[in-house]
């Protein structure tokens, strides 16, 4: 990590510790387990950091960043809403991966095409279930239904326009 990167996670630091003075000196009435999830986030932000501000760009650092922060935030979610959200929320779990992969995927320069599998996976099946969560009342075999004509029809046509190519 570079001076940059190192200074942010220091102030980073400076900010929970002053944070932390002014809980026991009871300045201010916060409990730790109130804000737990946010060292996550910072770790993760702080990959984020890291990745952006060095001069060597590894992009693989960008997945645990993703799914950190990704975690991060669903369980940020959950304890301001005393664990209530983690009913409709707990698909993100699965899509976390995904988010993670597709960040190092996007910000790669020689794109591996293969990791588009997993993150596809990752996101659409986390995505079924979260939408699901949010409107159980929906019949989703529908959608499955209209969504495998789709993908029939897109094959369909673009099979043609392969062929042209290829010829």
């Amino acid at each position: 990590m570079n001076k940059n990167g190192t200074g942010i996670v220091g102030l980073g630091l400076i900010a929970i510790g002053i944070l932390g003075l002014l809980i026991n000196f009871n300045v201010i009435d916060l409990h730790f387990w109130d804000f737990w999830p946010f060292i996550i986030l910072v770790v993760g932000l702080s990959l984020e950091v890291s990745y952006f501000t060095s001069a060597k760009k590894d992009t693989g650092v960008l997945v645990p960043a993703g799914i950190l922060i990704t975690i991060s935030g669903i369980f940020i979610a959950n304890v301001f809403t005393d664990w209530n959200a983690m009913e409709y929320l707990w698909p993100l779990f699965i899509m976390a991966p995904g988010v993670g992969l597709l960040q190092m995927y996007l910000f790669s320069k020689k794109k591996d095409h293969g990791v588009l599998v997993p993150i596809g996976v990752s996101l659409l099946l986390g995505g079924y279930f979260l939408i699901g969560n949010f409107f159980s009342y929906v019949d989703f075999r529908l959608f499955i239904s209209i969504a495998i004509i789709l993908i029939g029809l897109f094959l369909i046509f673009n099979k043609g326009k392969a062929n042209k190519i290829e010829e």
